[in-house]
């Protein structure tokens, strides 16, 4: 209860004890509605103080894959979060193409700003978590951070099957079939040749 008081904006600037007294008696007005599950039979999920403690039952497939990594990620505390693409290939220098080549590595240029990129984040963060896509660039950009990485599979750019070295503006030249499709459902439309689909990758 002191680290919610403590990190929780509601009680930014309050008295402590004040704010004890508060988050009491918000619990107190919690418990006169809550309904504890006593049917397990039934599929539900319980959290309790925030991610501390998950408890599941009878829960299965997408809903444990995607929703709980989710639950489990709550916090209070504000956490930055930074996006950023690799450094630009040596295998193209027109950015706009970069994202084409899957076995792209670093050029000069992309070094560059990987070493930037550590360099700022140094001057922000005494650690961080560090996550990339099992991309050449993706991994070589990430080694340049002083900080243990996860490459992981789910990161990685949608698989455009054929159409990995196509530019989009020439889908509908090349892949008229599937670029009609596209247009109709592009949720569930898989791309040519082994790829896949945005459903797919949910």
């Amino acid at each position: 209860m002191r680290q919610k008081i403590a990190n929780s904006p509601d009680f930014a600037g309050a008295d402590p004890e004040e704010a004890m007294k508060a988050l009491k008696e918000r619990i107190s007005n919690y418990e006169k509605v809550y309904q504890t599950i006593a049917d397990e039979k039934t599929s539900y999920i319980k959290l309790f103080n925030m991610q501390s403690k998950v408890h599941l039952n009878k829960i299965y497939g997408n809903v444990s894959r995607s929703l709980l990594p989710y639950i489990m990620s709550l916090h209070v505390h504000p956490r930055p979060i930074y996006l950023i693409r690799a450094g630009l290939s040596e295998n193209k220098s027109d950015a706009e193409q970069d994202h084409l080549l899957k076995t792209a590595t670093l050029s000069k240029e992309g070094h560059s700003f990987a070493q930037l990129f550590k360099e700022y984040l140094l001057s922000k963060h005494d650690e961080c978590a560090v996550y990339c896509s099992t991309l050449p660039r993706t991994i070589q950009t990430a080694q340049y951070l002083p900080w243990e990485y996860h490459s992981l599979v789910m990161l990685n750019p949608i698989d455009t099957g054929d159409l990995t070295r196509v530019h989009p503006q020439d889908y509908e030249i090349a892949f008229p079939d599937f670029s009609r499709q596209f247009q109709i459902d592009p949720f569930r439309t898989r791309y040519p040749g082994g790829g896949e689909s945005y459903f797919d990758v949910m």
